[in-house]
């Protein structure tokens, strides 16, 4: 198989078909992500590369596209599952962020996300407001 980004074309040894939501919880919004069991459940698409890419931004052997709505994601899976293909370079992707809790999570109603895989796959990740506010609390202090 073959995924196409802005970057190059790259083989990949696998697809994993990803389940992300975002939860409140305790105060916090916490990022869940994993496999999905279903994929009618599924927002996120992760791309197995067979060797690790040293170009990108982010030193991966994996590339990690988040929030496709579920009709995007059955069209890429059946278009590779077809064609053995993908060309990445077809959507307008969010701006680039470090971890994926930045980008915005709304089932495909805006651009997907693209980021290397292992961040991609963080689980559970807090959302950075409130990991920020703990880190300016001075020692001492509460």
């Amino acid at each position: 198989m073959v995924v196409k980004t802005n970057r190059g074309i790259y083989e990949v040894t696998s697809v994993d078909i990803i389940c992300e939501k975002r939860v409140p919880f305790n105060g916090q919004v916490v990022r869940l992500v994993q496999k999905a069991n279903n994929i009618a459940d599924a927002s996120a698409l992760k791309f197995n590369l067979s060797v690790s890419v040293l170009d990108l931004p982010y030193a991966e052997d994996s590339i990690f596209v988040g929030n496709l709505g579920n009709a995007v994601l059955q069209e890429t899976v059946n278009s590779i599952a077809q064609t053995g293909y993908t060309d990445l370079t077809k959507w307008a992707f969010q701006k680039e962020q470090t971890y994926p809790n930045k980008c915005v999570l709304d089932d495909g109603a805006s651009a997907p996300y693209i980021c290397g895989g292992t961040i991609g796959m963080l689980n559970p990740f807090i959302s950075e407001v409130q990991s920020d506010e703990y880190y300016d609390v001075e020692e001492g202090e509460e």
